[in-house]
Parts: structure tokens; sequence; C-alpha cells
């Protein structure tokens, strides 16, 4: 527990660092990423220890059940390696992990790409405050006046609530 938590700092503090040198706005686009990843990261929980303390509802426990059972079938049937992924459970406050937002020009199919360090370029900015997010909905915003459309769409919480990072 105490590397992942080690791990989590790391992360995090290799984000402040490239948001410092950064524009404002960018710094707390990072901020707020790093921020939401590192509770995250922080709160999460092993399934087998969810299930043995009983402490999340009898359907999430069934279904974290069968996530455990679903790798030992891909490992053993199927010859696939799960690695840790899979392994790991967090119980969110909200009905989201996260908001992504993108952005296209105005009756334009193309996407505007943002890039990011490590990952490139990507067509989408995900916000872990969903206020955040709505914030850059049409006219409302900087990209309205660049005659931009923009839109954001909740991730559900089984996508995200149980990745290993």
């Amino acid at each position: 527990m105490e590397a992942r938590v080690n791990r989590s700092w790391l992360f995090a503090l290799i984000v402040v660092l490239m948001a410092l040198g950064s524009g404002c706005k960018t710094a707390g686009y990072y901020r707020q990423a790093a921020r939401g990843h590192f509770r995250i990261l922080a709160d999460r929980q092993s399934i087998d220890e969810t299930i043995e303390a009983s402490v999340v509802e009898p359907d999430v426990s069934r279904k974290l059940s069968l996530i455990l059972e679903l790798r030992k079938f891909a490992e053993k049937e199927l010859g696939l390696k799960p690695g840790k992924h899979y392994l790991d459970y967090v119980e969110l406050d909200r009905r989201f992990v996260v908001w992504n937002v993108s952005a296209s020009p105005e009756f334009s199919m193309d996407s505007i790409g943002w890039w990011y360090p490590f990952l490139g370029t990507l067509t989408y900015r995900g916000y872990f405050d969903e206020s955040r997010a709505r914030a850059l909905a049409p006219g409302r915003n900087k990209m309205a006046m660049m005659s931009l459309w923009a839109e954001w769409r909740p991730i559900p919480r089984l996508a995200g609530s149980m990745i290993r990072c």
C-alpha cells in the first residue's frame, strides 16, 4: 500500500511541476486533474478487502466477486494475463468519475486536440468537477467566442471505479 501512495505522490509532483511551467489556465486544469486523480488513487482499496469488510451494498459486492471470477477465467481459460488490473475498487461520492469535454469548429466534424505531456494530443479534456466541465458549454466561454462548439459528457463510475493505475 505504501508503494502505491508513494507512486501517487510522484505522479502528482510531476503533474504539478509541469503545470508550473504552463499558463494559468493550463496550470489550473492540471491542478484539478492531479488532485482528482490522486483522490481516486488514495481512496482505492483491494476488491478482496472490500468484499470481506462488507462495506458495500450486496449488489456491488456480487459484481466485485464476478470481476475476480472473470479475471480467473480470462487467465485459465483464455490464456490472458490480467496482471494487476481490476484488483482495486473506489467508492465515489458522485455519479460519475470524470466529465470529458470535446470541441470542434462550428459546422465541422473535426475535433480540436489538446496536447498533454507523456500522452500527446487527445481530442478531449477530463474534469473531475462537473461545474468546470459545464463551464465550457457553448455560449459561456472562450470556445464559443472562437466559434468552437464544445460538448461535455459524463464517464460512468463503473468505467473508472475499478481501473488499476
